[in-house]
């Protein structure tokens, strides 16, 4: 018993001892099981993790290539415009040309035979210049590069001024227009351009295909739209459309029925182009029908931004105002930058300043409020290739976080006050326009080449035979008794140079790209000449004034600001020069440089 007695402490020892080993080895036993899990809980991270990066590579290269589809859209658009619009213009002002000017082929009038076949080619041509209008339309809404210019907008006076537009078209048929507007609709934030041509769009529409009855506009709140909208709809009584059509009714070129037996048969591209545009102010178009009953076509338009509570509400609170976008400055506006801006730049007000002193701000920069401090200044100069260190400062007074952007934007200014042109011309160039450009241009008794015998002598140059072509034509019906002219012909600029050296102009109309010399640069060699320095030379282009001026020398873009960058910003501005750089590499970029 005292040895029992004796041993117990030891054996209650060994007893605790094995109970904690045991406790020990299954915790150990986890700790090796969640350790496992751990292990196997970060291979799954890491495969998560490469899995991320592959996914987000794919997306940077998904993101890249929509990317360029959008840039090849809008280049398409661009260059449709051109390619096409060009032969048109030519077609057009010779079918005019002729159909109003028989003399200048030796004929005293036409016989009534050939002017309808005249009046059948002008039509036809006014026809396709419009399907390449609407393509290019098309192209650019899929491109993404038509801007969305919204305004506060009164959609009833919209509808009113649309019918008006189109009142004349239904009294021709017969037929019954009519307008049918809810009160108390209230203004929408809409681009009314765009909503004007839907509208017109969905009303010629409705009034070719109808024969006898009436037209309908109507607009009315719609209530059941989570956040409001108004729904405008065109009804028309004509011949319907077919459920299998209304299916397929907004797609490129489809057309109702056999729509070639038609006087006017359209496009097929007006609903296309509506639908779009309709889409881009976040509201839905639809069609309903019965055939031999007539249709009509509906599309919805969201409501102004307003605050809902479940709550009581106070009838004193009050309505919170637009958020207002953001405050561009651009000095140096020469007529045309702020809006030349704003048609692609859709998200910020783009507000014109006079050159400004820092004694004398422009108005939008006296003490501005939170409200009207710009987020940038932009300074309009022109496209002449200098050293960045070169550039003109900034003349406003800003605060150090305010970037300057220095940069050549489209502009006549350039042509006509610092390039000593007279005037510029833009293709497709009408007969009047000349008219009125020869008249102011060369005063009837200031012949310098031949004083006194009512001649003048001009020179043009442009590398388009037909352009050239047509000019004749339209030269030869301006000729006036005591007043004509005496034309010589360059295809390019060295040609151009090689007549001057020999021959005495009154005036020079000188396209502005050519192969070889350019435009530019034949004004600068006739410049030096003391007897060409006085010569006016009339700019002939194709594109916005301007444009030429910078596809053809380059330009400078410089940004700066004085306070100091935030961490990252120099370095995103730096990737935003070079991706621009990677994707329109070329001769035009002259300078890039970005200081703070």
């Amino acid at each position: 018993l005292l040895s029992w007695i004796s041993l117990e402490p030891l054996y209650r020892l060994l007893e605790w001892q094995a109970r904690h080993s045991l406790e020990a080895t299954r915790l150990a036993e986890e700790l090796r099981d969640q350790r496992g899990k751990l292990n196997r809980t970060i291979k799954d991270l890491d495969a998560s993790y490469q899995l991320l990066q592959q996914t987000n590579q794919e997306l940077a290269v998904a993101r890249h290539e929509a990317e360029i589809l959008h840039s090849l859209r809008n280049r398409f658009a661009t260059n449709l415009s051109h390619e096409l619009r060009t032969p048109l213009n030519i077609i057009l002002g010779f079918s005019q040309l002729i159909y109003t000017e028989p003399t200048l082929y030796g004929y005293s009038a036409w016989s009534e035979r050939l002017r309808r076949d005249l009046a059948e080619i002008r039509r036809n041509a006014g026809y396709l210049s419009e399907l390449v209008d609407d393509i290019v339309d098309l192209a650019r809404v899929d491109a993404l590069s038509m801007p969305i210019r919204r305004e506060d907008t009164d959609l009833a006076k919209l509808i009113d001024d649309t019918v008006a537009m189109v009142d004349s078209l239904a009294k021709a048929k017969g037929l019954s227009l009519a307008v049918n507007c809810q009160q108390g609709i209230p203004l929408l934030h809409i681009d009314p351009v765009r909503i004007r041509q839907v509208l017109y769009n969905l009303v010629t529409n409705a009034i070719r295909y109808t024969e006898q009855g009436s037209v309908t506009v109507s607009a009315r709140l719609d209530e059941s739209a989570p956040a409001g909208a108004v729904i405008v709809s065109v009804a028309d009584t004509g011949r319907g459309i077919a459920e299998a059509e209304r299916q397929v009714i907004f797609n490129e070129f489809y057309q109702i029925g056999r729509p070639k037996q038609d006087a006017d048969p359209g496009k097929g591209l007006g609903l296309a182009i509506a639908k779009r545009l309709v889409l881009l102010h976040g509201g839905s178009i639809w069609v309903e029908s019965e055939v031999g009953r007539g249709s009509t076509f509906s599309f919805t338009l969201p409501l102004l931004s307003k605050t809902t509570s479940l709550l009581r509400q106070s009838p004193e609170a009050p309505v919170p105002k637009r958020r207002a976008k953001p405050m561009v400055v651009v000095v140096n506006d020469e007529g045309t930058a702020t809006g030349y801006l704003s048609r692609r730049l859709e998200g910020y007000q783009f507000v014109a300043a006079a050159d400004p002193t820092p004694s004398s701000p422009p108005k939008e920069m006296s003490e501005p409020g939170p409200a009207e401090r710009p987020v940038a200044v932009i300074i309009n100069q022109s496209p002449e290739v200098e050293k960045p260190d070169s550039l003109p400062r900034c003349p406003i007074d800003l605060p150090e976080d305010v970037p300057v952007i220095e940069c050549a934007l489209p502009s006549p200014g350039w042509l006509l006050n610092r390039q000593q042109f007279a005037a510029v011309l833009t293709k497709p160039v009408s007969r009047e326009q000349l008219s009125a450009m020869l008249d102011r241009l060369l005063p009837r008794g200031e012949s310098l080449s031949r004083p006194g015998d009512g001649r003048y002598n001009l020179l043009l140059v442009d590398d388009d035979r037909s352009f050239v072509q047509l000019l004749l034509r339209m030269l030869e019906a301006q000729a006036q008794p005591g007043r004509g002219y005496d034309v010589r012909i360059a295809y390019s600029g060295e040609s151009a140079l090689k007549k001057l050296r020999s021959w005495q102009p009154d005036l020079v109309l000188l396209d502005l790209v050519m192969p070889g010399l350019t435009g530019f640069e034949v004004l600068e060699r006739m410049r030096r000449e003391e007897r060409l320095l006085h010569v006016p030379v009339v700019a002939v282009t194709a594109a916005t004034p301007g444009e030429d001026k910078i596809a053809a020398q380059g330009s400078t873009f410089k940004v700066t600001r004085r306070g100091a960058f935030k961490p990252g910003e120099l370095i995103s501005l730096i990737a935003t020069c070079l991706g621009a750089g990677q994707d329109e590499a070329g001769p035009g970029t002259s300078a890039v440089a970005g200081t703070g």
